[in-house]
């Protein structure tokens, strides 16, 4: 780490600090939710919501938590997009490098091939690269007489050796982008492209669920940790489908959402699915 000469040097470095940013980051999506919930909070199918939460027993200070996080998770439920999600675009990412490499490999045997096999015109081409650019392929062990296109052949077959290899950038096991997706954990990897996706109305009602069975049990006011599964306690299903439609009205030719529909959204899920909390940056 360089060293820093003077207090403003100091004070950019902290500014840049990768804990600095994420704070500012969380205090920008709080403020913006809060902004939202205020617009939204008077309108018919929030105080509907609202109506059936406060219906519900528990202490103030459980309840005013719980409200709190219930806010903020259809904030982030109404704001997920896929294609932002970054556990999402990290698979992509992995994806796409993955293709290249096999495009790679496919040249480099191709490569290895012709010169083995003393190919007229790549030898020409070599040999006029090398004049060009004063680089030639050559050996660091003098093992006896060899013609330059079998030193390219030996070098091109290692590196095609070489890119059959496992890659930590590629293969990625024990990351989060491989069972996350936005504030659901897997027990197993996600595929890229969202094939086993889930939508934002499977994210909320699992997490308003949980928070609700808590809040039952007790646990309202106590913050909820990542890697949580669904706890015992009432599901109050009822209360979750009146805020998933008050977030998430969705197209009015749809069947509006209600207890059952809740049910099936969170039992369709794999086993073992655990809380994670929507990414900030999404």
């Amino acid at each position: 780490m360089p060293e820093l000469e003077t207090l403003d040097d100091a004070f950019d470095a902290r500014e840049r600090s990768p804990l600095v940013v994420a704070n500012a980051r969380r205090k920008e999506v709080m403020t913006a939710a809060v902004e939202w919930w205020f617009k939204k909070r008077d309108t018919d199918p929030f105080k509907k919501a609202l109506a059936a939460f406060d219906a519900l027993s528990g202490s103030r200070e459980a309840k005013d938590a719980t409200l709190s996080s219930i806010v903020a998770a259809c904030y982030f439920a109404a704001h997920y997009d896929q294609a932002h999600d970054p556990y999402e675009r990290k698979r992509a990412e992995i994806a796409g490098s993955k293709a290249k490499l096999s495009e790679l490999r496919n040249a480099i045997h191709r490569l290895a091939r012709a010169c083995k096999g003393h190919d007229a015109v790549l030898d020409a081409a070599m040999t006029s690269a090398e004049y060009a650019c004063g680089i030639r392929i050559t050996r660091n062990v003098k093992d006896g007489p060899a013609h330059p296109m079998d030193v390219a052949a030996r070098y091109f077959a290692s590196l095609e050796n070489a890119l059959d290899g496992r890659f930590s950038e590629l293969d990625g096991k024990g990351k989060l982008h491989q069972v996350c997706i936005g504030n659901l954990l897997f027990r197993t990897p996600v595929i890229a492209g969202g094939q086993n996706h889930v939508g934002p109305k499977t994210m909320l009602a699992f997490e308003l669920e949980l928070r609700l069975r808590r809040l039952s049990l007790g646990q309202g006011a106590e913050s909820l940790q990542r890697g949580e599964r669904m706890p015992g306690g009432r599901p109050n299903r009822h209360v979750v489908a009146a805020w998933i439609r008050a977030a998430l009205p969705g197209d009015p030719d749809e069947q509006p959402v209600d207890s059952e529909s809740v049910r099936s959204l969170i039992r369709n899920l794999p086993a073992n699915t655990e809380y994670i909390g929507f990414p900030l940056d999404r």
